[in-house]
């Protein structure tokens, strides 16, 4: 079976335990041995030492009288009697005088050049000492005086040699190293599979653990033990069930940031997240699309960055309180400024971002280019605006074609009888007078009527190809001539703008009409009508702008003046026929009305822009013909 190791500093954990066990055993053996054998000798010379003393101190008792009468031969014969001791090595007797009086080596190499003693001991001492001849001899020597009557008269030096003492501890050293060096070995085999035990269990973990760790996460660790290896078996059983777990919820929350991720790179919107400072944290590309800026490039500027300086303080009013409210924001139409300085508008919407106790820390939301949507809302309400308006003056037309008519034939009628009652009354009666009044106000009757036709486009004109620009210059002539006071006319006129198709007069009545009422709204100095012609093609991005105008080559005509304006009540009837602002008796309310219907006509257009102490801005749209 293969087991994994467990390395700690690049030592193998069984192996760890093996040499620790190992050495905890060589040296627990080696001094215990050591202490026993040194126990053993210092028995053995401690019971050495007693027989020494006693053997001195008898001897001493002895050889007394020897020494007092001085009997050498006595001294040597007791002496002598030593030698059957065992381990006796030398022996000295010393006189009062200090003087050697016996001297007997028992073991060759014991003693040497003993020196005699410069004063006698007053007490019994003992000495361990190396002697020294060929080699060195471990000897106990004990020195002891030699008393008579309470004096001391001389000495007795004994050694003791501790060389069959020293060989005893030889050999059972020798012995118990032997013994010793047996009982390692089995205690090696021993520790060995002992580390083997302990580390087996503990390497089948390490495996488990690897398995687990290199994603094998169903691996579940197999443990009969029911000490602590069973319950980290356990735990890590445990453990490896909440990784499962936690791995299974975060491969989904992965998903989910992944699809939240796919979403907002691919979103049209931009999606942003500020800080509670109001910092950008994150953002997705559209950015770029929107702004002009990379998404890196706004990543730690603040919101209000992006907008006009002068909408900024209102924005950071707006937003911060709804960070403090800790509300949401919905549908709040902004502005925004792109990289190039263009301005647009946005739509934003978003959320508070809370921590678990409740706490503010960002915002996140999205924000949304309607730009376009909002010059497409303008625009459809412009087309509806002039579709109402176009309806109505449809209407009005219709109407003022039938009112026209029967006018028409009223005043026939009544023009017909007087003409009759003329020719039967006196020129010179005062009846004949009245009765030519009243032919003339029925031809007045009968221009207005014309007028209304015109209006309604039902009247037959005699409509050719003209050149525009002599017509605009020759009337302008004629109308410089008429202004008086400090007005300035300004022109600019393209000379070979082409020919339209219409009637000359017409056109000029329509230029004359408009700059009369341009005169008529100058009411300061330094005042100033402005006509302008020029070409223009009209594609189709511009003609859903131009209610009833197709894609082709126009006439543009342009009265601009600074007068006093019209409002917007106003500005919405100027082609109403008989509206007028003027007072009564000062007009009829058919000029622009008229002036409206010749160009309808003629399958053109005409618009008016104003603004109340700015001036007006009449634009004439005529169709341009290529040929005479």
């Amino acid at each position: 079976m293969k087991y994994y190791s467990i390395k700690t500093k690049g030592i193998r954990l069984q192996t760890k335990i093996f040499f620790t066990i190992s050495a905890l055993i060589v040296v627990s053996m080696g001094a215990t041995s050591y202490f026993l054998l040194n126990n053993i000798r210092k028995n053995m010379v401690d019971s050495f030492r007693d027989r020494g003393l006693l053997l001195a101190t008898e001897f001493a008792k002895k050889i007394a009288e020897g020494i007092l009468i001085e009997d050498l031969q006595f001294l040597k014969n007791s002496a002598d009697k030593l030698k059957t001791y065992p381990d006796v090595g030398y022996l000295n007797v010393y006189g009062e005088l200090n003087t050697n009086l016996v001297k007997r080596i028992f073991i060759a190499g014991t003693f040497e050049n003993n020196k005699t003693l410069k004063s006698l001991p007053s007490s019994t001492s003992i000495t361990s000492l190396l002697r020294e001849k060929k080699r060195k001899f471990p000897v106990l020597e004990i020195l002891t005086p030699i008393t008579y009557e309470n004096e001391t008269i001389g000495a007795v030096q004994l050694g003791m040699s501790l060389d069959r003492i020293d060989k005893e501890i030889m050999n059972r050293t020798k012995s118990s190293v032997f013994l010793v060096t047996v009982f390692i070995l089995l205690s090696l085999m021993i520790s060995y599979f002992l580390s083997l035990s302990i580390t087996q269990p503990i390497n089948s973990l390490v495996s488990s653990v690897k398995m687990i760790s290199a994603g094998k996460l169903s691996h579940i660790v197999e443990s009969t033990d029911k000490n602590e290896l069973g319950e980290l078996a356990d735990s890590i059983n445990k453990m490896t069930a909440d990784l499962r777990n936690t791995t299974v919820s975060i491969n989904i929350l992965k998903k989910e940031q992944q699809r939240f991720r796919d979403v907002a790179e691919s979103s049209g919107d931009w999606i942003w997240e500020v800080d509670s400072e109001g910092r950008y944290v994150y953002s997705n590309h559209t950015v770029e699309n929107i702004l002009g800026y990379k998404s890196e490039d706004i990543l730690g500027k603040f919101f209000y960055d992006f907008y006009p300086l002068n909408e900024q303080e209102a924005i950071k009013n707006i937003i911060f309180e709804a960070f403090d409210n800790k509300n949401e924001v919905k549908d709040l139409i902004n502005f925004g400024v792109k990289k190039d300085g263009n301005i647009i508008n946005i739509i934003t919407a978003g959320v508070p971002i809370l921590d678990n106790e409740g706490n503010m820390i960002g915002y996140r939301g999205v924000n949304r280019d309607i730009t376009k949507n909002i010059q497409a809302a303008n625009e459809k309400e412009n087309l509806q605006s002039q579709l109402l308006q176009s309806q109505k003056m449809e209407s009005i037309g219709t109407m003022a074609s039938g009112i026209a008519h029967n006018f028409n034939n009223i005043l026939a009628s009544i023009r017909g009888y007087t003409e009759m009652a003329l020719e039967d009354t006196d020129k010179n009666s005062r009846t004949y007078s009245d009765l030519q009044k009243v032919i003339k106000g029925v031809i007045s009757a009968q221009k207005l009527a014309q007028q209304m036709l015109i209006y309604s486009r039902t009247y037959k004109d005699e409509s050719r190809n003209i050149a525009i620009s002599p017509v605009i210059k020759e009337v302008l002539s004629m109308f410089k001539a008429s202004v008086k006071g400090s007005i300035e006319i300004r022109e600019q006129i393209e000379n070979n703008c082409g020919y339209v198709l219409a009637d000359s007069n017409q056109i000029q009545h329509v230029i004359l009409n408009i700059c009369t009422n341009s005169v008529h709204s100058i009411d300061k100095p330094n005042g100033f009508i402005e006509i302008s012609l020029s070409r223009l093609y009209i594609d189709t991005d511009m003609s859903p702008k131009h209610a009833n105008l197709h894609e082709g080559e126009y006439i543009k005509i342009s009265v601009k003046d600074n007068g006093h304006g019209i409002d917007k009540d106003t500005l919405n009837r100027v082609f109403e026929p008989f509206f007028t602002t003027k007072e009564i008796g000062k007009g009829t309310g058919l000029g622009l009305s008229m002036v409206h219907g010749i160009i309808k006509g003629y399958g053109g257009a005409i618009t008016v822009e104003s603004e109340v102490g700015k001036g007006t801005t009449f634009t004439i749209y005529l169709p341009r013909t290529k040929t005479i």
